[in-house]
């Protein structure tokens, strides 16, 4: 999962981090920068969502490369394709996918709806993606519990 910003001197952290960002993140950071939830709820008249995927990450990324600031997101669901039965998911240092290896490309403009029952669990695949970032070395059949704590999720 790779995120990019790019700015002139209005981000603190500069080049690389190991900090996950979705997409999904960047409302709720916005809404804290212009003021946060009480601002937002004052000039939309909307109250703030009660399921919000998102998370704040303004004081991670307004804060300095030196300082200790701990990345507020440690998981992220990748993918779930009810097509072809797959899902990736990483969690901290581990990266997790469940269904057959499979070329990933769109053949078909159907919308399907979203049916985790879809996805092949039997099939998995394991990888410590910071120890190895290019994903070779498949460690499912070391850590059986882990690989059972991500089916869980």
């Amino acid at each position: 999962a790779v995120v990019s910003t790019q700015s002139t001197g209005l981000l603190a952290r500069r080049g690389r981090t190991s900090c996950y960002l979705h997409v999904s993140d960047w409302f709720a950071t916005l809404v804290a920068l212009s003021g946060g939830w009480e601002a937002w709820e004052s000039v939309t008249g909307i109250s703030r969502p009660t399921r919000l995927d998102g998370i704040d990450q303004s004081q991670y990324l307004f804060t300095g490369d030196g300082e200790d600031v701990e990345c507020p997101r440690r998981e992220i669901m990748i993918h779930i394709d009810p097509v072809m039965g797959v899902a990736a998911y990483i969690e901290d240092d581990w990266k997790v996918l469940f269904g057959p290896e499979v070329e990933m490309k769109c053949q078909t403009t159907q919308f399907y709806e979203l049916n985790i029952s879809s996805v092949n669990w039997e099939i998995s695949y394991l990888y410590n993606i910071t120890a190895d970032p290019l994903e070779t070395d498949d460690l499912h059949f070391l850590y059986p519990d882990l690989l059972l704590e991500f089916k869980e999720k």
